[in-house]
């Protein structure tokens, strides 16, 4: 499951290489990994 994740974000990372949506991204992870 982890490993989906990190993958994912990798490519989401390569494509759209924007700090803000990252940045929303970490909260959602931190999120769901509480």
């Amino acid at each position: 499951m982890l490993h989906l994740i990190l993958t994912s974000l990798y490519v989401i990372v390569i494509v759209t290489p924007d700090r803000r949506i990252l940045l929303s991204l970490q909260r959602m992870i931190f999120d769901c990994t509480k």
